[in-house]
């Protein structure tokens, strides 16, 4: 047995559950995080600074997790390509294709998610930048839901690319 054929199983199989666990944190953070800071009885100060420590986590935890991933599925093409069996070697396509579906996430980001954390960041600096209100004038407090919203549906973006790269992987493996 070949040192790819003993390392190739068990790579698979991290990188797909990697995959799916990454789509269940932007899952939870879609259905559960974010409504649950949009709560009516939150206020804006802490709307605002709530949803800005998810934000820090996502950069520090979830943004080089998805780096990791897509260099993981491009290792896992090449391996699987240099599996001595060619019709394993042949299934390398189904990782490669799963990593191009995963980049997505990354535009995804940068055009829709990303202008949204600044915007709701630089409202928390312009309004609760030292002083102690609570609240946003009830203009900016539509404003803020509006964008916490429009992160809350565009989110599904992030959702799917990592479950459906999960999916291609697994069909890879199956």
């Amino acid at each position: 047995m070949s040192a790819i054929q003993a390392i190739l199983p068990i790579f698979q199989t991290v990188v797909i559950i990697s995959l799916a666990f990454v789509a269940g944190i932007a899952t939870s953070l879609r259905y559960w995080v974010i409504p649950t800071i949009m709560h009516r009885e939150n206020t804006s100060r802490n709307e605002i600074a709530q949803f800005d420590a998810t934000i820090r986590l996502g950069e520090k935890y979830l943004m080089p997790s998805s780096r990791i991933l897509m260099a993981s599925l491009l290792s896992l093409a090449a391996l699987t390509a240099l599996h001595p069996d060619t019709a394993v070697a042949a299934r390398w396509k189904y990782h490669a294709a799963a990593g191009v579906v995963l980049i997505q996430a990354a535009w995804w980001e940068i055009v829709f998610i990303f202008p949204i954390n600044a915007e709701v960041r630089a409202m928390g600096e312009k309004f609760f930048g030292g002083n102690g209100d609570q609240s946003l004038p009830e203009g900016e407090q539509k404003k803020l839901n509006s964008l916490l919203t429009s992160w809350n549906n565009l989110h599904v973006g992030r959702i799917m690319t990592p479950l459906l790269a999960a999916i291609i992987s697994l069909a890879g493996v199956i």
